[in-house]
């Protein structure tokens, strides 16, 4: 027991040798080398929404001091993005911010699509359409999912939120 250890330690990160800056652009140094070059890069990851639309009305929400007459992106368009963000190199697409991605009609085959083609996806959420077939459907094609819980009792929740307690 006592050899196997020090192997086992060797091979552990030591947490203070990281740098956990909000960036993972470390993990890219090819990008960097292309981009030190002059070469065109991708971007790592992308932040999209599929609609600013939603189901809560957050006090604190951004999209809410947007003004938008733009049209809802369509199923479509949203897939070929999808397809297009891979062509190009990008890593990984994240469906939060601006609105509530998963009240559009196609929310559940984007995310699938999104793997297929190469990307790792991410969601950011206030949950409300995430039952348990969705959660069954989507999980399995996650990288992480995220949950909106802003307020620590049911009446704060809903006040925050703009949703009944």
């Amino acid at each position: 027991m006592s050899a196997a250890l020090p192997e086992l330690h060797e091979q552990i990160i030591n947490p203070n040798d990281l740098l956990l800056d909000g960036s993972k652009i470390g993990w890219y140094p090819e990008r960097i080398a292309a981009w030190q070059r002059g070469e065109k890069v991708a971007p790592i990851t992308m932040d999209v929404a599929w609609t600013r639309k939603c189901n809560y009305s957050c006090s604190f929400c951004y999209a809410q001091m947007q003004a938008s007459n733009g049209k809802e992106i369509t199923r479509e368009i949203a897939l070929q993005f999808l397809e297009d963000a891979a062509e190009i190199g990008v890593k990984g697409v994240s469906l939060i911010s601006d609105g509530e991605s998963s009240i559009v009609p196609f929310y559940a085959e984007s995310i699938e699509h999104g793997a297929k083609v190469g990307l790792k996806m991410g969601i950011g959420t206030n949950g409300k359409v995430l039952k348990k077939p969705m959660l069954e459907r989507i999980l399995p094609h996650l990288s992480y999912l995220r949950f909106n819980f802003s307020g620590g009792t049911r009446e704060g929740y809903s006040r925050i939120m703009g949703v009944k307690p």
